[in-house]
């Protein structure tokens, strides 16, 4: 996914689902998917109104999947709220590994280097989660 303006991402409240939050750039794997080396670059984010800035976790029951290697590079949100961002697998057979965050800026320029500092919740079952300046 490269070069793209992301104006607006609103929630689907006509059809909420408390259960499962929603985000605005996301994978969800549900039953035996696995979803691998997928990069994200250049991407401007305004207006985000969801739970989440990125949520890539299972729905469902997740039996042997993974998530590996997503390259989240160039991304920023260019105005409006920083929201929150999660990161969890579902076993040691349904993980998410190896993703990075390359160069991801909040409104203001500050460049993310720690899940802390992005606020980002890395749940369990993961493993070589990133972030870098270049």
């Amino acid at each position: 996914f490269k070069n793209i303006d992301l104006i607006h991402s609103l929630p689907n409240v006509s059809n909420a689902d408390s259960a499962w939050p929603e985000g605005a750039i996301t994978i969800h794997l549900d039953d035996k998917a696995r979803v691998s080396n997928i990069l994200y670059d250049d991407i401007r984010i305004e207006n985000n109104q969801d739970d989440y800035l990125f949520d890539f976790s299972y729905k469902g029951y997740a039996t042997p999947s993974d998530i590996d290697g997503v390259t989240v590079k160039n991304v920023r949100v260019v105005a409006g709220a920083w929201k929150p961002s999660r990161i969890a697998g579902k076993s040691s057979t349904a993980m998410v590994k190896n993703v990075s965050f390359i160069n991801l800026k909040k409104p203001d320029g500050t460049v993310i280097t720690s899940a802390s500092q992005g606020n980002f919740t890395i749940g369990a079952f993961t493993s070589n989660i990133t972030f870098s300046s270049t």
